[in-house]
């Protein structure tokens, strides 16, 4: 009689998989080195599903996160020090400042559309024959007391 094995299902890189794995590749020591067998090992022993390297590597995050980790190991190699661990406050303020510089970078494309849009205005008022005196002009108050 045979026995069917049933395959396991394949797990899908979620946002969530994705940052939890970004994050045991930051805990992993710095003193050694790290390579990609290693990498989805540890991975599997963490979360008891196993991907490929191929499909880790798809991830830019966690393509950096290996990077970054490796080049730790470069400059323990040099060195022969031990990279310095960050305070919790510091990983907080770094993650409020990559917020900010985030934030920051999306306000600046906003104002650059409002920059793009006000030279299309301009140049689609003065194209009308409106006048820059005219367009200067200032703005008359509503008169909120009057009704219909």
């Amino acid at each position: 009689m045979k026995t069917l094995r049933r395959r396991k299902r394949r797990i899908n890189l979620t946002e969530q998989r994705v940052s939890y794995i970004k994050k045991l590749i930051a805990s992993l020591p710095g003193n050694k080195q790290l390579t990609w067998n290693e990498l989805v090992g540890e991975i599997k022993n963490q979360t008891s599903y196993l991907w490929s390297r191929q499909a880790l590597q798809s991830h830019s995050e966690i393509k950096t996160a290996y990077e970054n980790k490796r080049e730790e190991y470069r400059k323990f190699r040099k060195t022969g020090k031990p990279p310095r661990e960050l305070l919790p406050e510091h990983e907080i303020l770094a993650q409020k400042y990559a917020g900010v510089r985030a934030e920051n970078a999306e306000l600046l494309k906003t104002l650059h559309a409002y920059d793009v849009r006000l030279i299309t205005y301009l140049q689609n008022a003065i194209g009308k024959g409106i006048s820059q005196e005219q367009l200067e002009r200032p703005l008359v108050p509503p008169n909120r007391g009057q009704t219909d």
